[in-house]
């Protein structure tokens, strides 16, 4: 699924790490839900063809569904941010104080990796990567570098 919205932003342009979340988001949460549903209502058809038919048992597994894919996707990002919070405490926290100061009544919200959250933490700190999406993405992009410049001056000691 990934692979697909990589390739997709890669043709497009720059597209906002945020919409690339939603519309993971959205294709999970539906998908599963589709999937779902139509097993509760084929189950439904076959075991209640009388008293519920297809029809409520599809809708209650299409919402279980849809439940289930949103908090797995959820669950997913939130891994992620921490990961990006191990990797790069300074720009997160740095993307924290910055972005949001005011919506967080100018208190500094400074996270640290490896350390317990609340829900509101956790959520802030997924809108923290996602904002530092652009810079990650380019610190990486020199980290990557400098490793094909050792190489390539590793290469070029063992021709001498």
């Amino acid at each position: 699924m990934m692979d697909v919205l990589s390739q997709l932003s890669e043709a497009v342009g720059a597209v906002p790490a945020r919409a690339i979340y939603m519309a993971k988001h959205f294709a999970e949460s539906s998908l599963l839900a589709l999937t779902l549903g139509l097993f509760g209502g084929i189950v439904g058809s076959h075991c209640f063809p009388r008293s519920l038919g297809p029809l409520v048992p599809f809708a209650g597994c299409s919402c279980v569904g849809f439940c289930l894919g949103a908090y797995s996707c959820w669950q997913s990002e939130a891994i992620r941010a921490e990961t990006m919070l191990e990797r790069y405490p300074i720009l997160i926290n740095y993307h924290l104080g910055t972005e949001f100061s005011s919506v967080l009544g100018g208190h500094p919200l400074v996270l640290k990796p490896r350390q317990p959250r609340t829900l509101a933490d956790t959520t802030w700190l997924i809108l923290a990567c996602q904002t530092a999406q652009p810079n990650i993405a380019q610190v990486q992009e020199q980290q990557v570098q400098a490793l094909i410049d050792a190489l390539v001056a590793e290469q070029g000691e063992k021709d001498d």
